[in-house]
C-alpha cells in the first residue's frame, strides 16, 4: 500500500455475514472512487477441527450443517453480497458512455 498509495485502496474490518457491513464498507469505496479497476475479495475461513470451526470436512459424514452454512456464507455469499454492491463502479469502466 505505501509503495501505490495512490491506486490501492483497503478497507479493512468489513464482516462478510453482515449485510450491513458489506454496504458501509462499498458506500465508503463509492464516496473515495468513481470507478474498480479491480475487485480481489481475498478474505474466507477453514475451520481448525475445533468445537466452534469443526471443519474443514474430510468426509461427507464429517460435515456440521450449521458450520457449513457458516463458512458457505463467508466464503461465497459474502463476496458475491459485495461484488454485487461494487457492480456499478466495476462495469463503469466497460460503459461505452463513461
Amino acid at each position: 500500500k505505501s509503495a501505490f498509495p495512490d491506486r490501492l485502496f483497503i478497507v479493512d474490518g468489513i464482516d462478510l455475514e453482515v449485510q450491513k457491513s458489506i454496504d458501509e464498507a462499498a458506500t465508503i469505496i463509492q464516496e473515495n472512487f468513481d470507478h474498480v479497476d479491480m475487485l480481489l475479495n481475498v478474505s474466507g475461513i477453514l475451520g481448525d477441527n475445533n468445537i466452534a470451526t469443526p471443519g474443514p470436512e474430510r468426509s461427507i459424514s464429517g460435515i456440521d450443517r450449521d458450520w457449513l452454512l457458516k463458512s458457505l456464507n463467508i466464503n461465497l455469499v459474502g463476496h458475491v453480497m459485495m461484488t454485487k454492491a461494487l457492480f456499478p463502479l466495476l462495469s463503469h469502466r466497460n460503459s461505452p458512455n463513461k
